[in-house]
């Protein structure tokens, strides 16, 4: 399954270099490596963003992958949640895009489904997910997601891969 994760990965970062909007980026993947899975043993979920930096806004692209975090400075959190289907099934990739705006002090989370998927139904782990996060979203970014992934899984053992990309805008 690593093989075909990083295929995947690679395949996006081409097609994102050859101009392909985010949008059709994950339909596109599917179109090149579809032929060669198969149906009943390999499908990929995945979520692709976009992030500026000079404007704080963040586009997301979704294939059945569980949605990214932002956490707001305030307290907030708002899933950015952008439908889809795995690639390996029919009619793979995202339906479309959604677009929010990170402000100051605001944390962006992005996530294997490992993390919300051990030991329990997804909707629990989405919303231990979404409390720690919360929790600490003050702390300092040094170790952040490490200490996020023993909160959320303090109670579970850990029988999925486990990763988590966390962007704080200043």
């Amino acid at each position: 399954s690593t093989r075909d994760a990083l295929q995947l990965v690679h395949l996006a970062r081409a097609l994102v270099l050859t101009g392909t909007p985010l949008g059709a980026l994950l339909a596109a993947v599917d179109t090149v490596l579809a032929p060669g899975l198969d149906a009943h043993e390999a499908a990929a979920t995945a979520v692709a963003l976009r992030y500026d930096p000079t404007t704080g806004e963040v586009e997301a692209a979704g294939a059945g992958h569980p949605p990214p975090l932002v956490v707001r400075a305030d307290g907030r959190v708002e899933w950015l949640e952008a439908p889809g289907r795995p690639v390996g099934y029919p009619l793979a990739g995202s339906d479309g895009t959604v677009r929010t705006r990170l402000a100051a002090g605001d944390v962006l989370v992005v996530y294997t489904d490992g993390l919300v998927e051990a030991g329990r139904d997804l909707g629990r782990g989405l919303d231990a997910l979404a409390a720690q996060a919360t929790a600490a979203r003050t702390e300092p970014l040094e170790g952040w997601a490490g200490r996020l992934v023993d909160r959320v899984l303090a109670a579970d053992a850990r029988r999925d891969d486990v990763l988590v990309l966390a962007l704080r805008r200043d």
